[in-house]
């Protein structure tokens, strides 16, 4: 398993945000993004993996994430 996948599911097991990884590590936003997609890997990969590893689970769930939406109701509305 390379950086990208073992960073990726380290930080959403924890329950992070991209963001809120980012501040964590004292990084910029874009930098984890482009650690996610491959772009990008860090100059000391186990140092950033061990640090991840030591980060205990998030106290409050991940912004944006609020569940499947729930199915609106069709109307009964009559044709003329």
């Amino acid at each position: 398993m390379g950086f990208r996948s073992s960073f990726r599911r380290l930080r959403v097991e924890r329950g992070y945000t991209q963001k809120q990884m980012a501040e964590l590590l004292g990084t910029d936003l874009r930098t984890v993004q482009r650690w996610e997609a491959g772009d990008r890997t860090p100059y000391m990969v186990q140092l950033v993996l061990e640090k991840v590893k030591s980060l205990p689970k998030a106290k409050e769930p991940r912004a944006g994430r609020r569940g499947p939406r729930p199915r609106r109701k069709k109307s009964k509305k009559k044709r003329c």
